[in-house]
């Protein structure tokens, strides 16, 4: 009898435990810190991520500098007009850098103007 009263007993205790427990806010302080440790958790997942490109990108860019990208052979510099620009010896592509086609269009008024005007307004 006195077991049973005991059982029936701890019942109403855990709640009032619970009920406590939340108008103290510890409960709530579990919940902050599992949220804080989430978000933690989140910032480290994106920072790995982020590392993780920027080591791609720059692994990329290791593997096709001063190459052609009409055919994959090495690009070397010739001087052209002043400028120095970037040409394939193998497919006889020539390639401009960024602002390249800017100076030729100042040093040249004549064909290059026009040429240039037409990719590049």
């Amino acid at each position: 009898m006195f077991r049973t009263y005991d059982r029936q007993n701890q019942q109403p205790d855990r709640q009032h435990v619970l009920l406590t427990q939340q108008l103290l806010g510890v409960l709530g302080e579990e919940t902050y810190f599992a949220r804080q440790d989430a978000e933690q958790a989140r910032k480290l997942a994106a920072n790995r991520h982020a590392a993780l490109v920027t080591e791609e990108r720059e692994q990329a860019r290791a593997k096709h500098f001063m190459k052609c990208p009409k055919c994959g052979m090495q690009l070397d510099e010739i001087a052209f007009g002043g400028i120095n620009v970037d040409k394939c010896f193998s497919c006889e592509g020539l390639w401009l850098d960024k602002g390249e086609s800017d100076l030729l269009r100042q040093k040249d008024d004549g064909f290059m103007t026009r040429l240039l005007g037409v990719f590049g307004g």
